[in-house]
């Protein structure tokens, strides 16, 4: 339910049975959880509720692997520390990566602003067509993303006060009509 973990500052592992389809509203929000946890989410997520995450500190996350994956939520990684793994082979390494959710077409304001990106580098699925206002504002460590070619517009403050970012990847078939 709502913020049920929330504030948790011992977790070791969090595993979900791949019959939840929804992580709800601030689920995991400020959680500072042992080094080395890892979130093991269903593998048919469909939606990341608003503020689930936000303010936590993830080093290990199977993201990649919610390939039923439709919507991020508002404010559901804001202010996140989304660490790297230098376990490359480790399927369960958080990289920002969500090529493989192929149905992902909605990423909600703010889903990612004020996020650390030790990673440096986000990949969107070209599902992706709607992003709310401000999704990765001020964010820290972000050097690197691409826009999916069927973005309809990119919003305003979408990358606003995000000093790190040094490459935006814009496909030469791009569907968006507007910047901002």
């Amino acid at each position: 339910g709502t913020g049920v973990f929330s504030g948790c500052h011992s977790l070791t592992e969090a595993v979900f049975d791949d019959s939840y389809t929804t992580i709800p509203d601030n689920t995991f929000a400020n959680v500072i959880p042992a080094e080395g946890a890892v979130f093991h989410l269903p593998l048919n997520l469909s939606e990341i509720g608003f503020y689930a995450f936000e303010g936590s500190i993830i080093q290990k996350m199977n993201i990649s692997d919610c390939v039923g994956l439709t919507e991020i939520g508002d404010y559901a990684f804001q202010g996140t520390v989304l660490f790297d793994s230098d376990e490359a082979d480790n399927p369960d390494a958080w990289k920002c990566d969500f090529s493989k959710c192929t149905k992902l077409t909605t990423i909600r304001q703010h889903a990612f602003a004020n996020a650390v990106f030790a990673y440096g580098k986000v990949t969107l699925p070209d599902s992706v067509s709607k992003m709310g206002v401000a999704v990765f504002f001020a964010t820290s460590g972000l050097k690197s993303i691409n826009i999916p070619k069927s973005m309809e517009a990119i919003p305003d403050g979408t990358f606003m006060c995000s000093y790190d970012l040094a490459t935006v990847t814009v496909p030469a078939d791009a569907a968006f009509t507007s910047v901002g």
